[in-house]
């Protein structure tokens, strides 16, 4: 049996950072019934694209148009039957749906709510919006990947959507316990703000106690550096004089250079520069994993920075069967990640690619809601269902 086996979840969530929190708990065992409607089913919500698949894996689809007031009624009726509801919209859309948490728990008065937002529930800014990115540069997430001389290179994908979505789905496993416990019913107001701003730490504290020295924990030396061969990268960090001299060996840099101070790599001078040059022209000649091996072997840490395809043929990650084949409606098979949590006997039971558009409609509004079938076939002509 699965870890979350009977647990129910109403996701009305949306692209990446309240369906990467709901895929967590379908992924042990929960069953997921996610919320779409033919209007908005687009884009990063558009059913059969490698996006959608990637975030809404082993999770049932139905349809409604919630303009409807009867889809509304529909949706009161689905949480009756559910454990929890979970949504990513601004504050303003379940008030405009009225299906705030007090209805809800009228509904079903031990329900669990789960608001991801980007600013939270209350406060100034509860009204914006924002993708992952801008939550990380609001955040000052993105200034990290600044050098001292350039401005941010940004990270390139949406780690406080992940982050977030983590966040959820701890806390409403949380909840589950305090339900469990108490019979008590949960409105969680998760703001992805202050979640990317829980992971500034470091960077809060040297702004504390170093006021106006930026990355003052970083090492002097930490580069990404082109190798041979077309976008192949060997991304490096030194930590002492000793690591540096090491380096210039098994990069074959002239003395002069291994002797330069190690705290002055950086800087912004022309020197630092100079170096930083010969040491980007060295590595081009390498092949990444040659590099990463032989910097290793000398006490350094190094990695190739790998590819989707460079992931695939991971032997650790081979070695704990990270990757799994699942097969989609079209009778397709795709490759998809594993969890990184592994339970005793693993995650346990049969994987599902991501539904269908409306996949689910008969099966939850049949035979979870007891509904006819010409009952749910007028819905659909009459655009509720749709």
């Amino acid at each position: 049996m699965q870890v979350l086996s009977g647990i129910r979840v109403l996701d009305f969530t949306r692209v990446l950072a309240g369906p990467y929190a709901t895929r967590v708990l379908a992924d042990f065992g929960a069953e997921v019934i996610k919320v779409q409607c033919r209007k908005t089913a687009l884009g990063a919500e558009a059913n059969q694209t490698p996006y959608f698949d990637m975030y809404n894996r082993n999770k049932k689809s139905v349809t409604l148009d919630l303009d409807q007031p009867q889809a509304r009624e529909l949706v009161l009726a689905l949480v009756q039957k559910c454990d929890v509801v979970a949504e990513n919209f601004s504050p303003r859309v379940l008030e405009n749906w009225r299906l705030t948490y007090p209805v809800l728990k009228q509904a079903k008065p031990d329900i669990i709510l789960l608001r991801m937002s980007a600013m939270g529930q209350n406060g100034p800014w509860r009204d914006a919006v924002a993708f992952g990115p801008t939550i990380q540069s609001l955040t000052g997430f993105t200034q990290l990947t600044a050098y001292p001389d350039s401005p941010p290179l940004g990270l390139g994908f949406s780690h406080a959507d992940v982050a977030s979505g983590l966040y959820g789905a701890l806390a409403v496993l949380a909840a589950l316990e305090v339900r469990d416990r108490h019979g008590l019913g949960q409105c969680i107001d998760l703001a992805e703000y202050e979640a990317v701003a829980t992971l500034l730490g470091p960077e809060l504290l040297a702004a504390q106690l170093l006021p106006g020295q930026a990355h003052s924990h970083q090492a002097p030396f930490a580069e990404c550096l082109a190798c041979s061969g077309e976008d192949r990268w060997c991304a490096v960090s030194l930590e002492s004089a000793g690591q540096w001299r090491a380096f210039c060996r098994v990069l074959e840099l002239p003395s002069i250079v291994a002797e330069t101070d190690f705290e002055s790599l950086g800087s912004v001078s022309h020197g630092a520069k100079k170096i930083r040059r010969a040491v980007a022209q060295a590595a081009a000649g390498w092949k990444a994993e040659d590099l990463t091996e032989r910097l290793q072997e000398a006490g350094i840490a190094a990695g190739v920075v790998q590819n989707a395809e460079d992931l695939r043929r991971d032997p650790q990650l081979a070695g704990r069967g990270f990757f799994r084949t699942v097969p989609n409606p079209a009778g397709q098979d795709a490759i998809t990640d594993d969890s990184p949590i592994r339970f005793d006997g693993g995650t346990g039971g049969e994987w599902r690619a991501a539904p269908r558009l409306g996949q689910h409609n008969l099966e939850v509004f049949g035979e979870l809601l007891g509904m006819r079938a010409a009952e749910i076939a007028e819905l659909e002509r009459s655009g509720v269902i749709a």
